[in-house]
């Protein structure tokens, strides 16, 4: 039996955690994490993929990030992710 048949596929509306993301040459993209909104639940050839309305345009793997979701719980608790872009052009350069 495959490992990944265990894991539980988040629907739509349900509260997940996702990890803080700053970009060195890409600030626009910055994002503090904690928990969101699924707003989209992909699959694709066996890998589930997710999309949540705090970052609108992003999309994670689900497998990836289900492993993390105690970790994350532990270090984000009730924080709400959000963006937070970083617009100074020394940081959105490439």
């Amino acid at each position: 039996m495959n490992n990944d048949e265990n894991i539980p596929i988040p629907k739509v509306g349900e509260s997940v955690y996702i990890d803080t993301y700053i970009f060195v040459t890409h600030g626009i993209d910055d994002f503090y994490g904690g928990l969101c909104e699924v707003d989209l639940v992909n699959t694709d050839n066996g890998n589930v993929y997710i999309s949540v309305k705090e970052d609108p345009g992003t999309s994670y793997n689900w497998k990836h990030l289900y492993q993390e979701q105690e970790q994350l719980k532990n270090k984000f608790g009730t924080n709400r992710g959000y963006q937070k872009p970083d617009l100074r052009k020394e940081f959105n350069e490439q």
